[in-house]
């Protein structure tokens, strides 16, 4: 399935804004070759001196170039259930970012805004280290987090990896080239600023659901 009618409507929208982009000299997405059609992507977590001559992970990357919106004042623009991410303010102040402090005031702060969000009944945050958000007092004007719409991204894009930890295996995905795909960042992101992003829905009318 092709998601050309979706794309052309994107990039309708924002035709005519004239909206600034960035293209990153080294952009790097799954090289196209002919082993992962016979031989599953990837990558080992294991302790690597005790599997000394092993391969930690068999992932080939090819870097493209890529343009990247800045869609600072759009953010209204994106939603989780269409483009399968979206912006948001959570002003939640925190003494300091340590491990303590993270767990005894952030989190339980978190867990209540994301309740009043969306509504719910429990949160359960399993790891922190994926709510993405600046901690710097600074706008940050470098590195920012890039998303790609997923009306723009095809199934056949989405290579299945394997991620292997001393207790479990875990899978994600790898991404494979498109010139279809339209990514987006919103530059001079505050401490109020957060994004949130899918990893999986099970409702298959929203977006990652399909």
């Amino acid at each position: 399935m092709t998601r050309l009618q979706p794309r052309r409507d994107l990039d309708e929208e924002f035709r005519g804004l004239n909206l600034p982009t960035v293209q990153p000299e080294c952009f790097h997405h799954l090289a196209p070759l002919e082993r992962y059609q016979k031989e599953k992507p990837y990558k080992c977590q294991l302790p690597r001196e005790c599997f000394p001559g092993f391969q930690m992970h068999n992932l080939m990357s090819k870097s493209y170039r890529v343009s990247i919106t800045n869609i600072s004042g759009h953010e209204a623009r994106f939603s989780l259930p269409v483009s399968g991410f979206e912006f948001a303010k959570c002003p939640i102040t925190v003494s300091d970012w340590t491990d303590k402090d993270v767990s005894f005031e952030y989190l339980p702060r978190l867990t209540e805004w994301l309740k009043q969000r969306f509504g719910c009944r429990d949160v359960f945050c399993y790891a922190y280290n994926i709510v993405w958000r600046p901690i710097s007092p600074a706008p940050v004007d470098d590195c920012p987090l890039a998303l790609c719409d997923f009306r723009t991204v095809n199934r056949e894009d989405l290579v299945p990896m394997d991620i292997v930890y001393p207790h479990f295996v875990d899978e994600a995905y790898e991404v494979k080239y498109n010139p279809s795909h339209r990514w987006f960042y919103k530059k001079g992101m505050t401490q109020e600023d957060v994004i949130v992003f899918k990893l999986f829905d099970s409702l298959g009318s929203e977006a990652t659901g399909r």
